[in-house]
This record gives C-alpha cells, structure tokens and sequence, in this order.
C-alpha cells in the first residue's frame, strides 16, 4: 500500500488533493473527496514541471488546470500526455492548500529520486498517511 501525503496546509480530517511516489517513479496525484476515485499519474517531468510552476507561481505546462463547468467552483485537473486520460476534480480552496504546500516544499522528497545524486530535500510533512480511499483495487 502506498503512502499518502497531503500539504500542511490543509486541514486536519479535511478532504484534499494527496501525493504519493509509485514504485514505478511516477508521482500519484488524487482528491480524497472526488467520488470517482480517480488516480491522475504523473511521469516524473511532469511532476517536476507542476512543482517548478507552482514554485515560481506561473502556469504548469505538464498539466490542464480547467473550470469544470458543471460543478459550481470546481477544478479539473489532467495530464494531457498521459497514456491513459484521468482527470481529478477538486476545488480552488484544495487547490490552493497544495500550491502552499508546493511552495513551501513539502513535496520536494517525491523530486529526488527522479534526479540521480539529488539532495534529498526536506522531510516528508507530518501529514503523511494512507489514502482514506483506499481500497486494495485502489491500492499498490
């Protein structure tokens, strides 16, 4: 089962979007409230590129950031590249809480095994727990 992790800035027992490195170096990105489940997987450059993006506060080109208009305030988000087309959904609000997270690096330690000799970069957030989803179809 793969270890989940959320931005700090996101508030305890709140649904948010959730983190987590595949054994095959892809990152996992999913909405732990998004009624379809859906699981976005991210190849390790596009990782890389929505990180740097929200680092620098620019738009990443990895991923389609989109109003879902038919839900009332809500984000799809999806790699366009991806071999198989997901989308999550979310909230501007989630959205929001991940970027600060972003920025503030809680997720750099999913970067470094994507780059040989990396630094490791800074500890995983205290938020670290298991998806609260998951189910062993969705586990792996």
């Amino acid at each position: 089962m793969r270890s989940w992790q959320k931005s700090s800035y996101c508030g305890e027992g709140e649904s948010c979007l959730h983190v987590a490195a595949s054994p095959d170096h892809h990152v996992r990105l999913t909405e732990s409230s998004d009624p379809s489940g859906a699981i976005l997987t991210l190849t390790p450059a596009a990782f890389e590129n929505l990180i740097a993006a929200l680092k620098s506060h620019t738009t990443p080109t990895s991923v389609t950031i989109a109003p879902a208009h038919d839900h009332d305030a809500a984000l799809r988000i999806h790699h366009p590249h991806a071999p198989t087309p997901t989308t999550i959904t979310t909230t501007p609000r989630k959205w929001h809480a991940f970027a600060l997270g972003a920025r503030a690096g809680e997720f750099d330690h999913l970067l470094a095994p994507l780059r040989p000799n990396a630094p490791t970069g800074t500890a995983p957030s205290p938020h670290h727990h298991t998806h609260p989803g998951t189910s062993p179809a969705r586990a792996e």
